[in-house]
């Protein structure tokens, strides 16, 4: 990957209020750190918490960069399909990705 940022990717997991119901931002949050520790990919990708991505209405969000791709409705039963798939192997989850209409 070009560049001198030391991740290859950054995964953005919303904490705003819709986001967070009942904790579950840093929950999504605490699923994405224990598994790519376990899948030896901490060194290689970064899970910051943030406040949030502007899609409210379709949270939990969580956005990956620098793929520009958007989560909607993430649970926590969906993080290791994320880190599987586009993590792991630049595959992104299709069927969780935000759409956009115009």
């Amino acid at each position: 990957m070009p560049g001198n940022y030391p991740f290859d990717r950054h995964v953005f997991v919303c904490q705003g209020p819709s986001c967070s119901q009942d904790g579950q931002g840093k929950t999504l949050q605490q699923t994405f750190d224990d598994l790519l520790c376990a899948k030896d990919l901490a060194r290689k990708v970064k899970v910051t918490p943030c406040i949030c991505l502007g899609l409210c209405n379709k949270g939990p969000n969580v956005i990956v960069y620098p793929d520009n791709i958007v989560y909607t409705r993430i649970q926590v039963s969906n993080v290791e399909e994320i880190v599987d798939g586009h993590l792991a192997q630049n595959q992104p989850v299709e069927r969780l990705m935000y759409k956009r209409h115009f």
